[in-house]
């Protein structure tokens, strides 16, 4: 958001989703190809210090990476973390479809950290609960001395594990 000017802020609620494709390779051991997303309209925005109306604002972030997790078994108590490529892409004002301006950022670099907790619901599935924390810096598309934007999120969802 460069041509903007100044300082912004964003928080508010999001929807997330997220995929991974791996397999175990010793005891407790999974790698995997991880590709999430999150995504928020009408954020609380705070420009300058100063807060302002969302409108139609709308934020999306994708991020695709190796994650590496690792069971503590049997508890299947697991800890994760994913190094990743990420973008962010905000839309202010206007619908989707016209009008409003279009703001993104160069591919940047993601991280993302998880803990959590599966119970077996079959011989070959686990269902459970996790939490995740993302962070992400990504520099702004704009041409001359592109600020950076950096991203913190906080998930909390389902997980569902075949083994």
């Amino acid at each position: 958001m460069s041509d903007l000017g100044g300082d912004y802020t964003m928080s508010g609620a999001a929807a997330y989703l997220g995929f991974a494709i791996g397999g175990s390779v010793a005891d407790g051991v999974i790698l995997a190809g991880h590709l999430w997303g999150m995504g928020a309209t009408s954020p609380n925005i705070t420009a300058n210090g100063q807060g302002g109306a969302p409108g139609e604002t709308r934020l999306g972030f994708a991020a695709i990476g190796p994650e590496f997790d690792y069971y503590f078994m049997p508890a299947n108590f697991f800890l994760g973390a994913t190094l990743a490529l990420s973008r962010v892409t905000l839309r202010t004002g206007g619908r989707l479809t016209s009008g409003g301006t279009d703001y993104s950022t160069q591919v940047g670099l993601a991280g993302q950290f998880a803990v959590g907790k599966e119970w077996w619901v079959s011989d070959s599935w686990g269902l459970g609960l996790k939490g995740e924390v993302t962070l992400t810096a990504n520099k702004d598309n704009s041409s001359s001395n592109p600020p950076t934007w950096t991203g913190f999120a906080f998930a909390v969802g389902f997980s569902a594990t075949y083994n």
